[in-house]
C-alpha cells in the first residue's frame, strides 16, 4: 500500500471528526435536526450560507438561525466556524501534518483563504495558526523526547 498524502490524511481526520458530531437533538423539531444534518455533512465546504441550507431543506422560516441558536447553542455560521477551529487545533498539531501549508488547511477546511483563517483562529484563540501550531509541536516533541 502506497504512503498515504496529506490531503488524504486531512480528509480521514475531517470524516471521523463529522460522524463524530451526528447526534440527534430530540428535544429541537424535524426543521432544526433537518439543518443540522445539512450543515455537518456540508461542514467543510466553501461558503456554505444560511440561505442554500433553508432551500435545500424547503425551510421558508424566517427566523431558523434564532431557533437553531436556541437548541444547538450558536448560531449556524458561528457553529460551522466553532467546529472548522476545533479540527484546525487538531490537524495543526498532529506531527504527521507539521509541513502542510496554512493555506491548503484553511482551503480544506473550507475557508475563503489564508487570511479568513488566521483572522477567526485569532479571534477565537487570541493567537495565530501558525504559531499556535509551532508552540505546540515544539511541546509535544519535547514531551516525546523526554519520555
Amino acid at each position: 500500500m502506497g504512503e498515504v498524502t496529506d490531503l488524504q490524511l486531512i480528509r480521514e481526520i475531517l470524516k471521523d471528526y463529522k460522524t463524530s458530531l451526528k447526534k440527534d437533538y430530540s428535544e429541537a423539531p424535524s426543521e432544526i435536526n433537518s439543518i443540522l444534518s445539512h450543515l455537518i455533512e456540508n461542514l467543510f465546504e466553501k461558503g456554505i450560507t444560511i440561505q442554500e441550507i433553508k432551500i435545500r431543506n424547503h425551510s421558508y422560516n424566517n427566523n431558523i438561525s434564532t431557533q437553531f441558536s436556541h437548541y444547538i447553542g450558536h448560531s449556524p455560521k458561528k457553529y460551522i466556524v466553532k467546529h472548522r477551529l476545533i479540527i484546525a487545533k487538531r490537524i495543526l498539531t498532529d506531527y504527521r501534518l507539521r509541513n502542510l501549508s496554512i493555506l491548503s488547511l484553511a482551503i480544506e477546511l473550507g475557508f475563503s483563504g489564508t487570511g479568513a483563517f488566521n483572522h477567526a483562529f485569532k479571534k477565537e484563540y487570541k493567537i495565530p495558526p501558525n504559531y499556535w501550531r509551532e508552540r505546540n509541536l515544539t511541546r509535544r516533541k519535547n514531551s516525546r523526547g523526554s519520555s
